[in-house]
């Protein structure tokens, strides 16, 4: 009580003595004090748009560049039949450990991926966190996989082989790339024309980009500028920083027929507002970062090297 009364002098020392200041402030005090401190997000958290005062449709920084209509890569590409390719195969887990390449832990989620499980019509199936197991024919456990909607990497994978007992980076393509060849051929149409817009519309992305291509030791298989793409279809990416890019660096482009969402920068204090033709390009590895829940029918892709 004493407290509250040392508190209501303060504050009436600096704006006046108030009928109405003091039961505005003592509404503060029942409510928990002059000002909640936000908690800190940390990796792992689910983003939320009430983390950031302001989500915008343009920004640009020494670190970030978030724009508009800066392209037109989705321009005649069936974008639902890309879904339904990438949805026809799951990969193994082992495309990405961090919590980025996981699914959303939300409940509608689960539920959604548990009808999907269920439609297999496997006898046996087995869950283990987010991902599940079934039986074969041969009675032995399948390899523990994501169920659809996850995060799968296309592109460059370093393959260690021994020549000479010595080992030697070979460069070939992902387990997403060779068991899904049509959404990585759509990839390269979609990182073509982006590129050439970018080289147009966006010179100094173009120009960053390009810079950090050169000192890359793999081949560029997306529009000359990204080794790599990981691309998310329907879900909804924890807070979390990169790893393994280039330069630090990541291109992100979103598709949707609904709503693209947001993607949420917390240290910044700002989220950006996707369409299909807008172009975040910056640093994501030093950034903690997330996106906002979704609605159905939506496909992000993270252009980057390695």
């Amino acid at each position: 009580m004493q407290r509250r009364k040392q508190d209501i002098r303060e504050w009436e020392s600096v704006h006046g003595k108030s009928l109405e200041l003091r039961r505005m402030f003592n509404s503060m005090v029942l409510r928990g004090g002059k000002a909640k401190k936000k908690r800190e997000k940390k990796p792992g958290d689910t983003p939320s748009s009430k983390d950031v005062s302001k989500i915008v449709s343009s920004y640009s920084d020494d670190s970030m560049i978030h724009r508009r209509s800066l392209h037109n890569a989705f321009s005649g590409i069936d974008m639902l039949e890309f879904i339904q390719n990438f949805n026809n195969k799951a990969v193994p887990p082992n495309i990405r450990s961090s919590v980025s390449g996981r699914p959303s832990r939300s409940r509608s989620f689960r539920n959604e991926q548990s009808k999907w499980i269920r439609s297999l019509k496997h006898t046996d199936i087995r869950i283990d966190g987010l991902r599940f197991s079934y039986r074969k024919k041969n009675k032995e456990w399948s390899m523990p996989m994501y169920p659809r909607g996850n995060s799968k990497s296309f592109g460059a994978i370093v393959k260690k082989i021994k020549f000479n007992n010595t080992q030697k980076d070979k460069t070939g393509l992902s387990i997403a790339s060779r068991r899904l060849h049509r959404c990585h051929t759509v990839i390269q149409k979609i990182a073509a024309s982006l590129a050439k817009d970018l080289k147009r519309k966006a010179p100094e992305i173009y120009r960053n980009l390009r810079s950090i291509a050169k000192k890359s030791n793999y081949k560029m298989h997306f529009g000359g500028l990204w080794s790599n793409c990981s691309v998310q279809v329907n879900m909804t990416s924890y807070y979390h920083r990169d790893t393994r890019n280039l330069g630090n660096t990541s291109t992100i482009i979103v598709w949707s027929d609904k709503d693209q969402g947001s993607l949420l920068l917390p240290e910044k204090d700002v989220g950006f507002r996707y369409t299909n033709s807008s172009v975040t390009s910056g640093n994501f590895v030093n950034m903690l970062h997330g996106t906002t829940k979704i609605s159905p029918n939506r496909v992000s892709f993270v252009f980057y090297c390695m």
